[in-house]
């Protein structure tokens, strides 16, 4: 009986070793793929980092495109579990879950510490076709779930009825997830002054303070709807 729970307890530090080892790798990966990127990020320097050889990296990933993924697919993860929480956050209004879906993202993307968003914003549209429909099914539940926290904000008079919820998560997505390529630390703005003012555009828009005008699709002079629209021909 001695021997089996030595034998057990021996066999579980083994475990735990391997599980520290695959996530220092992980981490190596990410910081890796942020500051390199996908094509310059080598395997040697990966492993050199996390304390190990290139060659036992294939014991925890069977490619470098596995571990890419995994490391790309960390950063999708942790962004779909916080805005699942914030739809179940009965504490917080639906506006308030919008908000500070917004504030996670840019704050995690300028983290100087979190190498997993900026691996994935810098990466995602770099890596082979068949990874980017990978992130891009686990992206999509992500935009969904910024969708629906946009409609419950509608029900609750909190937004404007007249904006697509489905547009607007694009929107929001897109302007938060791209901060990282042009954010400089130490520059004119700190991170929560960056935030504020994309909360700010978020509330209200580029529009003055007071009744908001409706928002109409600007027509290039000579363009054949502005022409038809005074009464002349088109070509």
């Amino acid at each position: 009986m001695l021997e089996e729970k030595r034998s057990a307890g021996a066999a579980q530090r083994v475990r735990s070793k391997s599980i520290l080892r695959r996530q220092r790798i992980l981490d190596a990966a990410a910081r890796a793929l942020a500051e390199d990127g996908y094509s310059e990020a080598k395997l040697s320097d990966i492993a050199e980092e996390a304390g190990t050889h290139a060659g036992s990296l294939y014991y925890y990933f069977p490619s470098r495109e596995d571990l890419v993924t995994e490391v790309l697919l960390t950063s999708l993860d942790r962004m779909s579990e916080f805005s699942s929480a914030l739809v179940a956050d009965a504490h917080v209004s639906p506006l308030g879950r919008v908000l500070a879906f917004v504030s996670l993202v840019i704050e995690q993307t300028l983290a100087p510490n979190d190498h997993y968003f900026r691996a994935y914003m810098r990466n995602g549209s770099q890596v082979p076709h068949h990874i980017r429909n990978v992130l891009h099914a686990r992206r999509l539940r992500t935009r969904r779930t910024l969708s629906q926290l946009l409609k419950d904000a509608q029900k609750s008079g909190e937004i404007s009825a007249d904006i697509d919820p489905n547009i607007a998560a694009q929107f929001i997505m897109g302007a938060t997830n791209w901060v990282g390529t042009w954010f400089e630390p130490g520059g004119s703005y700190s991170v929560k002054q960056l935030t504020k003012a994309y909360l700010d555009l978020v509330l209200n828009g580029l529009s003055p303070r007071g009744p908001r005008p409706h928002a109409k699709v600007p027509t290039r002079r000579g363009s054949k709807a502005a022409k038809t629209r005074r009464g002349g021909k088109s070509d």
